[in-house]
């Protein structure tokens, strides 16, 4: 599992190299962390994420730091977590098997299994609104459960979508229903006991999951990437735009005017502010499959089969924490992850156009290998390191220095080569 895992950071590293050169105004690297299990799905509220992790229940991480995130606690469910909400003092969990999971978070650091309720299909995701849970139930379509006493959840309702139900959204009186037959299946929920259909839209792909933004329903449709649903009309839902992304789409979130989408083995964000002509903005290559995505403000929060990745998208070079990102000045910054083991990156940003040479340089001051050796357009930039020398033999470890020269300006770091 370890060698898997740093060959899966080493992927994420080289899809770094290929990104745009532009390290402010589109997506860059925070931190990441590795979950005991396989995460599924992560929802971030109050600078924690709460993670869906398969065998393993529900983990709870500090993210309030992004470049430095830490475990914080973990509680275990009967089944296999594919989904969390978080609502208040309490995580639910859509259990797969095991149906629906409610944990007490109210302390953090000891959460506790409180309640459940086993339903009759497959749990694979959950919404919480207004103390009822609506879950997304496999082939038995939408479940609703009445969770007002955590511990004693009762059924309320169902609606069979005729397909395999899932992913969840609620708003206003209706659920938002993801099948991966069906496409999107909209339901009047204003009498839980009773809900009715209300309408849908049987896209071309496999819907797995299901965001709302303002009027649109946006799905992420497998092999189809993105469709864009408008729901202006609940009981007409229409096809507005598509955006078929080069992988498949698993899962999707919104936030203003972008579309952020676990597509396969990348983020890929796109521009959304016109949504009959969605547009691609930026990517970011994973190490493996990518399996869902939550956005708070800048920061991205994406799982694959073994690490949270938290990066940061900035639009048009401005976000909120620097009012502006056009580098003015000559910056080396420290390469990361540090120590590492099999790659590890760097980012620099240059006032001015140069001829730029970056090496890397072992204690007695012998050139192991030159990474740069070119002009370089003003701005940011960032260059990575595989470990070897320049004969393509790997370096042995030891504590090595990285020199940028640009003009007459020059800089160094140290980093720690661990094999």
């Amino acid at each position: 599992m370890l060698r898997y895992r740093f060959a899966s950071i080493a992927f994420l590293l080289w899809g770094i190299i290929f990104q745009a050169t532009s390290l402010f105004g589109q997506v860059e690297y925070l931190g990441s962390y590795a979950p005991m299990g396989n995460p599924k799905d992560v929802v971030v509220i109050g600078g924690n994420a709460f993670i869906a992790q398969f065998d393993y229940g529900l983990e709870i991480v500090d993210v309030s730091d992004p470049t430095e995130p830490m475990f914080v606690g973990r509680c275990d469910t009967p089944g296999r977590a594919l989904g969390v909400f978080v609502l208040g003092n309490y995580a639910y969990v859509a259990d797969y098997d095991s149906g629906l999971q409610i944990i007490d978070v109210t302390n953090l650091s000891s959460p506790v299994l409180v309640g459940s309720y086993n339903t009759p299909g497959t749990a694979e995701a959950v919404f919480v609104a207004n103390n009822y849970a609506y879950v997304a139930d496999g082939l038995f379509g939408l479940i609703i459960i009445n969770v007002s006493t955590p511990s004693n959840p009762t059924w309320v309702g169902t609606w069979d979508t005729f397909g395999y139900a899932t992913g969840i959204s609620v708003s206003g009186q209706y659920a938002y229903v993801a099948d991966f037959e069906r496409g999107l299946v909209v339901i009047n929920v204003s009498d839980p006991a009773n809900p009715v259909y209300a309408g849908g839209y049987n896209t071309s792909g496999n819907s797995d999951e299901i965001c709302l933004s303002g009027n649109y329903a946006l799905l992420a449709d497998r092999d189809q990437g993105v469709q864009i649903i408008s729901i202006a009309n609940p009981t007409a839902p229409a096809l507005v735009g598509n955006y078929d992304t080069p992988g498949v789409a698993y899962d999707v979130a919104a936030s203003q005017n972008y579309a952020y989408v676990a597509d396969y083995f990348s983020l890929q964000v796109i521009d959304i502010s016109n949504p009959a002509a969605p547009a691609f903005s930026d990517s970011f290559s994973l190490g493996s499959f990518a399996s869902s995505v939550f956005v708070e403000g800048n920061n991205v929060f994406i799982t694959n089969i073994d690490w949270l990745y938290i990066l940061r998208f900035v639009a048009d070079g401005i976000d909120d924490n620097h009012a502006s990102r056009q580098p003015d000045r000559f910056f080396l910054s420290q390469n990361y992850p540090n120590p590492f083991n099999s790659m590890t990156i760097a980012e620099y940003s240059l006032a001015e156009r140069s001829h730029v040479t970056i090496e890397i340089v072992d204690i007695l001051g012998n050139v192991v290998r030159r990474l740069v050796d070119e002009t370089k357009p003003a701005g940011s930039h960032r260059v990575a390191w595989d470990g070897t020398d320049r004969f393509g033999a790997p370096a042995s470890s030891g504590i090595y220095f990285y020199h940028l020269g640009a003009g007459d300006l020059t800089a160094y770091k140290k980093m720690v080569l661990i094999r």
